[in-house]
């Protein structure tokens, strides 16, 4: 492996992120996401077995979209005003059986990525507010976090074949869905 290489799949993967459309994620962009990062992760998990480094082997993740969310946030707004209007969670329709279970009224863990976060610091303003002292990353709801994942509890409104309708989310218009899971 060389570092070039790895750079130069870091960036395609950069480009192709910006160019994910606001509203919707097309299949042939995740297929093509997932096979980059796929080929990423095989190049760091080979660096890292040939120099003994089984730590950072073991810590290579891959993660594949499982749908992407529609409202009407194309850019960030206050958590109140986003989390008051409704949601949909678009989810890829192969995966629409594992939707069986949920019924409207419940609350929903959803798990996502902040596919346009850059960077993160580890002591931050609380909603970049500099008139507030810094906090620990992990203490906020920071889209700048060293991973890039957000969760938050939603209630579910109706369930559509493989669309949910739901108020509470805090994340953008296109922004991918990781995982979602009942409360219980």
């Amino acid at each position: 492996m060389s570092k070039n290489r790895v750079q130069e799949i870091k960036q395609q993967i950069e480009d192709l992120k910006k160019r994910w459309p606001a509203h919707s994620v097309p299949a042939a962009m995740v297929e093509q996401l997932d096979s980059l990062e796929e080929e990423l992760s095989k190049e760091l998990q080979n660096a890292a077995a040939s120099s003994g480094d089984m730590q950072a082997a073991e810590q290579t993740l891959h993660l594949r979209a499982i749908g992407y969310v529609e409202n009407g946030f194309d850019e960030p707004a206050t958590p109140e005003v986003i989390r008051s209007a409704e949601s949909r969670l678009v989810i890829d329709a192969s995966l629409a059986e594992g939707l069986q279970g949920f019924e409207a009224g419940q609350q929903i863990m959803v798990v996502f990525y902040f596919h346009r976060s850059q960077g993160y610091d580890l002591l931050q303003h609380p909603r970049g507010d500099p008139n507030r002292p810094r906090r620990g990353v992990f203490t906020l709801h920071s889209p700048r976090r060293p991973n890039f994942i957000g969760v938050t509890i939603v209630d579910l409104i109706s369930l559509e074949g493989n669309v949910l309708r739901v108020r509470g989310l805090d994340a953008i218009n296109g922004t991918p869905l990781l995982d979602l899971k009942l409360v219980q």
